[in-house]
C-alpha cells in the first residue's frame, strides 16, 4: 500500500528529471544560437524556457530581444511584459552578450562573452559553445583554457573538421605558457592533446623543451630517441643533440647512427658537429661543419669551423665569413 501511495510522488520526480534535462538542452541550444546570432533559434529556445519558468526573467528578456531583431514587435512587447512581472534578482549574464552595444570596446565584448561562456563550458558538449570558448580564450591568450575547450570539442565531436595548424598552434601555445609551472601540470596539458596530434613535431618540441626545464633531461632524451627511431625528423634531431646528457659519448654515438641511415639537413650537420666539439672530437666536428657548408652556408657552421681550427688567421677568416652572413 505504501508503494501505491508513493506512485504520484515517483511520477512527479520522474517528470521533474525529464523537465530538467529538457531545460538544459534548450539552454545549450539557445546559447549556441546566441553565439551564431541565430535570432529565430534564440527566440524559440528562450520563449520555451520562459514558459517552463527556467530563469524566467532572463529567458523572457532574451526572447523579447530576439523578437525585436526579427521585427515581431507585438511578441517582443508581450515577452517584455512577462519579464517585468517576474520578481527575481537581475544577473544579466545572458544579456551581456546579446544586448552588447557595438560602440563598446572589443575588450569589453570579449569579457562579457567570456563571463557568459565560463558558466556553461565546463559541463557542456555543445560544439557551438565549446568552439566559441576556444576562439575567445585564444584571443585573450588564455592558452591552457583554450586547449581544454578544444580537447573536449575534439573528443566529443570526432567528425568535426578543424584547421590542422590552428589545432597544433593551440596545444603548442598551451605547452609553452607560463601556467605550466609544474611537471604534473605539463603532463596534464600533454594528455589533453588528442592522440592523433601527440606525435606532431610542433607539439613535441615544446613538450620536450618543457621537460628539460623541469630537469627531466634523461626522460626527454629517451622519448626523443624512441620517436626518432620510428619517425626521423631533422628538427627533433637538432633538439636531441642540444639536450645535455649524463652520458654525452652515448648521445653522440646514437646521433652518428642516425647520420648513417638518414639524409640530414645542413642544420642537423651543424648540430652533430657541435656535439662532436662538446666531446672534444675536433676532426670529426670539422668534417660535419664542412658537409653542412657544402649544402648551405650558415654562420653557425663557420663559427664551428673557427672552433676547430688552431690557426688564428684561419679562425679570423671563418669569423669574418660568419659575420658577413649575419649582416647580409
Amino acid at each position: 500500500l505504501g508503494w501505491i501511495f508513493n506512485v504520484p510522488a515517483l511520477i512527479r520526480r520522474g517528470f521533474k528529471r525529464r523537465q530538467k534535462g529538457k531545460q538544459q538542452q534548450l539552454l545549450q541550444s539557445g546559447l549556441g544560437a546566441i553565439v551564431l546570432k541565430d535570432h529565430a533559434h534564440v527566440l524559440s529556445a528562450f520563449k520555451a524556457l520562459a514558459k517552463m519558468q527556467f530563469l524566467p526573467r532572463q529567458s523572457a528578456l532574451l526572447a523579447a530581444q530576439a523578437a525585436g531583431q526579427l521585427d515581431q514587435a507585438p511578441l517582443a512587447q508581450t515577452m517584455q511584459d512577462q519579464a517585468k512581472s517576474v520578481h527575481e534578482p537581475e544577473t544579466a549574464l545572458l544579456l551581456d552578450l546579446y544586448q552588447i552595444d557595438q560602440d563598446i570596446a572589443q575588450e569589453a565584448f570579449l569579457a562579457a562573452e567570456t563571463r557568459l561562456l565560463k558558466h556553461h563550458v565546463q559541463n557542456t558538449t555543445n560544439p557551438l559553445i565549446l568552439r566559441r570558448a576556444w576562439q575567445l580564450y585564444l584571443k585573450q591568450q588564455h592558452y591552457f583554457k583554450a586547449a581544454s575547450a578544444l580537447s573536449t570539442l575534439l573528443h566529443d565531436h570526432k567528425d568535426l573538421k578543424l584547421a590542422h595548424q590552428d589545432v597544433c598552434f593551440t596545444f603548442k601555445q598551451a605547452l609553452c605558457s607560463k601556467t605550466i609551472d609544474t611537471l604534473s601540470r605539463l603532463q596534464e596539458c600533454y594528455q589533453m592533446v588528442p592522440k592523433a596530434y601527440q606525435q606532431e613535431v610542433a607539439i613535441l618540441v615544446p613538450y620536450y623543451e618543457k621537460l628539460c626545464f623541469f630537469n627531466e633531461n634523461t626522460k626527454a632524451l629517451n622519448l626523443l630517441q624512441k620517436h626518432l627511431n620510428k619517425h626521423f625528423d631533422n628538427t627533433l634531431f637538432v633538439l636531441y643533440t642540444r639536450i645535455p646528457s649524463p652520458k654525452p659519448s652515448k648521445q653522440l654515438e646514437q646521433a652518428q647512427k642516425w647520420l648513417g641511415t638518414q639524409r640530414l639537413h645542413a642544420q642537423s650537420l651543424v648540430a652533430i658537429g657541435q656535439l662532436c666539439l662538446e666531446n672534444d672530437f675536433k676532426t670529426q666536428a670539422k668534417e660535419y661543419f664542412q658537409q653542412s657548408l657544402s649544402i648551405k652556408a650558415s654562420a653557425q657552421a663557420y663559427i664551428g669551423l673557427a672552433s676547430c681550427d688552431g690557426d688564428i688567421k684561419e679562425q679570423l677568416k671563418h669569423y669574418q665569413q660568419a659575420a658577413s652572413l649575419v649582416h647580409s
